[in-house]
């Protein structure tokens, strides 16, 4: 294919009727105008010029033609765009004149889809037909998983001793292929779950550790190559796509054994992220099978973070959102299923939309509402309302707030003008600093997010002195401490103070409302435990100087000597 066929293809596409089909554009001057695809915007800035076949966004600084324009919408390569495209306008391309670049990218994917395939089949095999694959297939069993189920998603076993690099031999790849997919050797000991694109091409694996296993993290991934984009590739798309256009809504679960699972009792629609969160990118794509999603995340505190945040991203993405609810016993879909597949197909037939689930967590979590709670309340919930375009529907949900605040709908749509007189800011993209939210204390921050997730125990060590100048923080963390130690039995289970259960209810509220808004948890308690350090060593540092000049006073040389050398030391740190 000569580069001058490349040109053909694209004078033949015109650029306006293309990008109409994903930008809705309207006649500005010269150009047509849109709101951009690729950032999110309220007000146009997105211009395509017909005379030139480019576009530009003067907004985000996209720029290109309709080749470039496929290529980022839909996140494929040049020679994928380009044969999309051929098709389009009955071009058939002269592969033998391939331009450097298409042959270079092309043959570089080939590649990696052929070595992810043999990988594929080599996981599987052992899984289904081998003695070293017996435990991760009994296990597999335990969870309900059926054979039928296995073969449909291709589920494997990698073995604990590295011999897929001698299998991939006799497909004719090298060491350096592995590399460049991301060494699927890597994985050990695990339960492979195939990642596939919407096309069906394996793009990558996910392993899962088995039972008693505590060598590296429960969940490991291939790490990001050329055809692997964590945050464009929803695992269970190209299984669900079909009855995800027919039933017009799919359900956002956890993990790839929820996905799993649910498919394995009719329910076709379940999909969910690979190896990082949900982004925008993820949401955009589904946009274009459906136009609504359902979130069943796990119950505990960080799959509602992970909710709420899911919720502005769709509500952000225009998509209709609502959230699937389990019993308060039962942790998420699979176990749902195990238990009794009925559980989890009646959950999903009672979706409640988002906001309503939002609102209603909100105040129960929040308790008796005082002026403060309130606020509080009012200022979680107004930006995800800010998230919806819809004028009715935004109405709708600001007059259902005030009833259930027992509030003004006038004072709240007044609160609501106010915050949109600041510049808008998509709540999923929020930058927040820490005191922005709360007006507490660094100790009483600090014990929130631990609360909140309670593994930081483990991963930054406290120390209780440094949280002394605060009552509620010393006596929280002590209560706390005793609980994870005795064995991390419910939190109802031990017995706070009247008081103390109000203070971890709003303290709770507070940080859900941060992690929402993507702070990370672990940085952010890494961040005030830093703080407070650095606050405590000053408060030493000045008490030690004290100390020094009334030694100096006294006459006391060896105290003054000793204090020197304690403050020197203390300055070193």
């Amino acid at each position: 294919m000569a580069e001058n066929q490349v040109q053909e293809i694209k004078e033949r596409v015109d650029v306006v009727d293309f990008i109409g089909q994903y930008v809705p554009l309207k006649r500005a001057g010269n150009n047509h105008k849109g709101l951009c695809p690729f950032h999110t915007e309220k007000s146009p800035s997105f211009m395509v010029n017909q005379e030139r076949q480019i576009f530009k966004c003067f907004g985000c600084n996209e720029s290109g033609d309709v080749l470039t324009f496929l290529q980022k919408m839909e996140g494929l390569s040049f020679p994928e765009a380009l044969e999309m495209l051929a098709d389009r306008v009955g071009v058939k391309l002269d592969r033998k004149k391939a331009p450097a670049q298409y042959q270079k990218e092309k043959d570089e994917k080939t590649v990696l889809y052929r070595l992810n395939t043999a990988a594929a089949k080599f996981f599987h095999h052992l899984l289904l037909k081998h003695a070293s694959g017996a435990v991760a297939l009994a296990y597999l069993k335990t969870r309900k998983v059926t054979e039928e189920t296995i073969i449909q998603f291709q589920l494997g076993y990698a073995p604990d001793k590295p011999v897929l690099a001698t299998w991939l031999k006799k497909y004719g790849l090298d060491a350096q292929a592995l590399r460049l997919a991301g060494s699927p050797e890597r994985f050990r000991n695990r339960i492979i779950f195939p990642i596939r694109d919407a096309l069906g091409n394996t793009v990558g694996f996910t392993g899962r550790s088995l039972p008693g296993d505590t060598i590296g993290p429960k969940y490991y991934n291939t790490p990001e190559t050329p055809i692997f984009k964590k945050g464009r590739i929803l695992y269970g798309l190209h299984e669900g796509k079909q009855a995800i256009k027919q039933t017009k809504t799919a359900i956002l679960v956890e993990g790839q054994m929820d996905v799993v699972l649910s498919h394995q009792v009719g329910i076709l629609t379940a999909i969910a992220s690979s190896g990082t969160a949900l982004t925008l990118d993820h949401l955009k794509i589904l946009a274009r099978y459906t136009p609504s999603l359902d979130i069943a995340f796990d119950a505990d505190t960080v799959g509602i973070a992970a909710a709420k945040k899911a919720i502005a991203l769709a509500l952000e993405a225009e998509l209709t959102v609502q959230v699937i609810q389990l019993p308060m016993e039962i942790k998420d879909a699979g176990e749902a299923i195990e238990q009794d597949p009925a559980i989890w197909q009646a959950a999903v037939q009672s979706p409640q939309p988002a906001l309503e689930w939002l609102i209603q967590r909100s105040i129960v979590v929040a308790g008796i509402l005082d002026g403060a709670k309130k606020k509080l309340v009012a200022r979680e919930i107004l930006p995800y309302i800010n998230l919806i375009s819809d004028l009715v529907e935004r109405d709708h949900y600001l007059k259902l707030l005030a009833r259930r605040m027992m509030v003004s709908e006038a004072i709240l749509h007044d609160a609501f003008k106010r915050m949109n007189q600041k510049p808008p800011r998509s709540q999923s993209a929020l930058p927040v600093h820490p005191q922005s939210v709360s007006q507490r204390s660094l100790e009483e921050q600090l014990v929130g997010l631990i609360l909140f997730q309670p593994d930081l125990i483990e991963q930054i060590f406290v120390s209780p002195k440094l949280l002394v100048k605060s009552e509620l923080a010393s006596r929280l963390f002590q209560i706390f401490k005793t609980w994870y130690t005795a064995g991390r039995q419910s939190l109802l289970k031990t017995q706070f103070k009247p008081e103390d259960q109000k203070d971890i209810n709003a303290l709770l509220l507070e940080t859900e409302t941060l992690v929402a808004q993507g702070v990370q948890p672990k940085e952010l308690a890494q961040e005030f435990h830093d703080r407070l350090q650095a606050k405590n060593r000053e408060i030493l540092k000045e008490s030690m100087a004290v100390q020094i000049a009334e030694a100096e006073a006294t006459g006391d040389r060896n105290r003054v000597k000793t204090l020197i050398i304690e403050l020197q030391n203390l300055l070193a740190k």
